[in-house]
């Protein structure tokens, strides 16, 4: 690629249209779903915090002799999921905000 030449992974994909952050700035539209999502956000991000913290732990623990048996490779996995899963739906609750103030703007 020239060394001039635009990247466009470089790019900043917005989820939300360039619409709906003027119609925010303008109060024109209703804050309470992005308000609830983010509550909802929260919870998810400091959850998924425990979770990797805990895996983490449970890693060091292995270096141990004397410490408490660590986490079965099972449980570890159902952890790791949890969290996946977790992620995927505030992913979902973020694209219906954004299509709800796509909606409201006029444009999909």
């Amino acid at each position: 690629m020239p060394e001039n030449a635009h990247n466009p992974l470089d790019e900043n994909f917005l989820r939300f249209l360039p619409e709906v952050y003027v119609a925010a700035k303008e109060g024109k539209i209703d804050p309470l779903p992005i308000l609830r999502t983010l509550e909802y956000a929260r919870e998810v991000a400091t959850g998924t915090q425990a979770v990797l913290r805990l895996l983490r732990n449970n890693e060091n623990l292995k270096t141990y002799e004397d410490a408490e048996p660590p986490l079965s490779h099972a449980s570890t996995d159902q952890l790791l999921a949890l969290s996946i899963a977790s992620l995927n739906l505030l992913n979902e609750r973020i694209e219906s905000v954004a299509d709800h103030y796509a909606e409201m703007v006029g444009r999909e």
